[in-house]
């Protein structure tokens, strides 16, 4: 019971990015409304 406690303590539930790469893949891919969209397709 301890040890599940002591990870309940440690849990983090604000917003952190786990993979830098995917991260900065997503912010160069293009958007329309929030969802991705081939380059052809944007506007």
């Amino acid at each position: 019971m301890l040890r599940y406690k002591e990870k309940k303590k440690n849990r983090r539930y604000d917003k952190h990015i786990r993979y830098e790469s995917r991260k900065a893949r997503a912010d160069t891919r293009k958007r329309v409304k929030g969802r991705f969209v081939k380059a052809s397709e944007a506007p």
